[in-house]
């Protein structure tokens, strides 16, 4: 079956940058559809927002079911900035829209990847740098492998060298950054008091921030100790876990700042829907104001450093989210000696 030339794609500059990509043969048939899955409850959101995307191609409704079968690839992929999805749910989405005209209207992502296909689309777009190049295969067989793993080779991944993490604020820090929150502009102070509360009261990690909203934080009722407050965060490994609060000013201003956004989220503002990393946007206001940067990975080592001196690891592990305790041992001499009365007491319970 006749495949496309380069005269039949209009060039395009970059994976990132290039907006359309405009066919100009029309379907020789009418469209039919061979759809994947809906994303997973828990990427509604993010697959709604990609699924309103558009592109140009001289069939609406083909470049329609290309976005939706992009946003549904790209869900599965792990989430980057979103300016990076919107580009590469794009590029896979002019990819698909473009085999589907060149194959009579069939929108089939499935048999549209296979390898060949996407090797052939490559070499005939005709970008204008190497760069743009690599990132459209880098784009493509990303995708490709989810739908045919044996065709696309593994993806490079160096083993990362071992580093020790940020260290954990000190008392100093945290007092400074506490005392910016007057001295700012309203939005931003509450933004910043909103944040601190979150990575020094239950430990939040930056990634946590963007999908945090009111409704997270709640009041639970626990037997012997009255109503707890407790923030939900999202685990690495999917799913998620409930942290009490056990700082009580902490506890009484995020409930106050659930109730303020309802539904909404908790740090977002001026419609920043969607930003990556809100810890870094907070971080450059107050720079812009000639503040230090907040730093939230130095916060949550705060709160895991406290946490260590009261509660069992099995449990510090469960709440913070820790595959390991190399958090504490690039710190051990920040953690508290036991000495032999205290490590007595402590042990006098265990039982095998």
């Amino acid at each position: 079956m006749a495949r496309f030339t380069k005269s039949r794609v209009e060039q395009a500059s970059s994976v990132s940058t290039s907006p359309v990509l405009t066919v100009v043969a029309a379907p020789s048939g009418p469209i039919s559809h061979s759809p994947l899955p809906r994303p997973a409850p828990n990427m509604a959101e993010r697959y709604d927002r990609l699924a309103a995307l558009t592109i140009r191609v001289p069939d609406a409704a083909v470049g329609r079911l290309a976005i939706r079968d992009a946003a549904r690839l790209r869900c599965m992929l792990p989430e980057l900035a979103h300016k990076t999805e919107v580009s590469r749910t794009r590029a896979v989405a002019r990819f698909i829209a473009l085999e589907a005209i060149t194959h009579g209207g069939q929108v089939a992502p499935r048999a549209a990847f296979k390898r060949q296909a996407v090797d052939r689309y490559i070499g005939q777009v005709g970008l204008s740098s190497e760069r743009g190049l690599r990132e459209l295969r880098t784009v493509l067989y990303e995708t490709g492998r989810l739908l045919h793993p044996r065709e696309y080779p593994a993806a490079r991944v160096l083993p990362a060298p071992r580093f020790k993490r940020e260290p954990a604020a000190t008392a100093e820090q945290v007092r400074y950054w506490q005392s910016l929150v007057g001295g700012v502009p309203t939005a931003l102070g509450q933004q910043l008091q909103t944040l601190l509360d979150l990575c020094l009261g239950v430990g939040a990690r930056p990634s946590d921030l963007r999908h945090l909203r009111g409704r997270d934080i709640q009041q639970i009722p626990v037997r012997g100790t009255g109503q707890v407050t407790a923030v939900t965060l999202p685990n690495l490994s999917g799913g998620s876990r409930v942290i009490p609060v056990f700082d009580p000013a902490i506890a009484r201003r995020l409930r106050l700042r659930a109730a303020y956004v309802g539904p909404e989220h908790l740090l977002l503002t001026g419609g920043l829907v969607g930003e990556r990393n809100l810890a870094n946007r907070t971080s450059e206001r107050l720079k812009r104001h000639g503040y230090e940067t907040v730093s939230c990975s130095a916060l949550r080592g705060r709160w895991i450093l406290t946490l260590s001196d009261s509660v069992p690891a099995a449990l510090l592990m469960q709440l913070a989210d820790l595959v390991d305790i190399r958090v504490l041992a690039d710190q051990r001499d920040r953690l508290r000696r036991y000495d032999l009365a205290e490590a007595a007491v402590l042990t006098s319970e265990v039982r095998y």
